[in-house]
């Protein structure tokens, strides 16, 4: 794909010195200026990769930094605040796939949607199985944090949520 971006770029360089040549018209470079720029306008850039990289990365630390500090004072809390702390992502991430889906928004969006709720809810049955002291295996943690992601991957159609049921699913 970068190498196409590449070609455009030089062809749209080249434009401006055919019609100085005498090979095009003023019409037909315009009309291949706007047909070749909006071609080059879908191109993803190499520095959007890298600040969504960048932003995913931030996103984790910022999210790990919220961890820890209720990990540090969690013996303080109630019984019935930290079951309000335990619901919080999965609220949060309910309220976020609302916001998706009633106002259409991009492909991205409901990635993230999908992603934050399904995550939400597997932080949801942690900490309130940690509240409650059910036992439990692993297996049977994954078990329910899959089946009711299910729902998840067809409601938003999401690819990343679809590969981590993937990897979940070993």
């Amino acid at each position: 794909m970068a190498e196409k971006a590449g070609m455009i770029r030089w062809f749209l360089e080249e434009l401006p010195k055919l019609r100085e040549s005498g090979v095009i018209d003023s019409g037909a470079e315009e009309k291949l200026q706007h047909h070749y720029r909006e071609r080059l306008a879908g191109v993803p850039s190499a520095q959007k990769y890298f600040l969504l990289a960048l932003s995913i990365v931030g996103s984790v630390l910022i999210a790990g930094g919220i961890i820890l500090l209720f990990n540090y004072n969690w013996d303080m809390f109630t019984k019935t605040t930290r079951i309000a702390i335990a619901f919080l992502p999965m609220a949060l991430g309910a309220a976020l796939s609302v916001f998706t889906l009633t106002t259409n928004r991009s492909q991205a969006w409901r990635e993230g949607s999908a992603v934050l709720t399904s995550a939400g809810t597997a932080v949801a049955i942690a900490l309130l199985s940690q509240i409650y002291h059910t036992g439990g295996t692993l297996n049977e943690f994954m078990t329910l944090v899959l089946l009711l992601a299910l729902p998840l991957v067809y409601i938003f159609d999401s690819i990343s949520l679809t590969t981590l049921y993937c990897i979940g699913l070993f």
